[in-house]
Order: structure tokens, then sequence, then C-alpha cells
């Protein structure tokens, strides 16, 4: 779907759902980025982002990191 439509904001904000169950937190927080800056009132992905960013905080003060 992004690769057909590249402002399709949905489809940003579910390979970052797919890419953060993944353990790919990085890049899901990238994919969310992208899905605000095509569509910058977009609660879902703003939350989303918000939660990506906060376990790759916590994932990096975990003990044994």
């Amino acid at each position: 779907a992004i690769e057909l439509d590249p402002t399709y904001a949905m489809a940003h904000n579910n390979l970052g759902i797919a890419l953060g169950s993944l353990g790919r937190l990085d890049e899901a927080i990238e994919t969310f980025e992208r899905a605000l800056s095509v569509r910058p009132d977009f609660p879902q992905a703003r939350q989303n982002l918000a939660a990506a960013r906060q376990l790759r905080q916590q994932m990096a003060s975990a003990p044994g990191r």
C-alpha cells in the first residue's frame, strides 16, 4: 500500500505496528514519524510513536544492556 500511495498514513502506522511487534523499534519509530509527517492529526500514530519511544527507552535502561 505504501508503494502505491506513500501518503497513506494508515499504511505507515500499520507497518510501524508490525515492526514494533518484531522488536524493530528504531524502524517502527521512523515509520510512525512518517505517518505523522503525512497526517499530523493522526492520533493512533502519535500514540504508537510515544509507546515505541517509551519501550525503546525502557529497553535501553534495562539491566544487562
